[in-house]
C-alpha cells in the first residue's frame, strides 16, 4: 500500500499540508473530466473508480491508495 510504503518524514509532511475529509458511502468525490480538486488518500473504506458505460472497466481501491493523482499532476481543466 502506497501511503505504508514512503518514509515516516514524507508521510509526515503529506499529513502535515493535508486536509482529512470524511464522505458517506456512495458521493461521489469527483467525475471524470472535472477540474481537478486535488488528490485523495484512502485511509479507511474504499472507493470505486468507474470509467464510464462500460461497468468492467470500474476498479476498486482500498486504504492507502492515492486516486485523483493524474488529473492534478496534468491540471485537466
Amino acid at each position: 500500500m502506497f501511503v505504508e510504503t514512503i518514509p515516516f518524514d514524507l508521510k509526515q509532511a503529506l499529513e502535515d499540508g493535508s486536509d482529512r475529509i470524511h464522505r458517506k458511502k456512495s458521493v461521489v468525490l469527483f467525475r471524470r473530466g472535472e477540474r481537478a480538486a486535488g488528490m485523495f488518500v484512502i485511509l479507511r473504506g474504499k472507493v470505486t473508480l468507474d470509467y464510464g458505460a462500460d461497468s468492467a472497466c470500474s476498479r476498486c481501491c482500498g486504504p492507502g491508495a492515492l486516486v485523483g493523482l493524474p488529473s492534478t499532476l496534468t491540471l485537466n481543466d
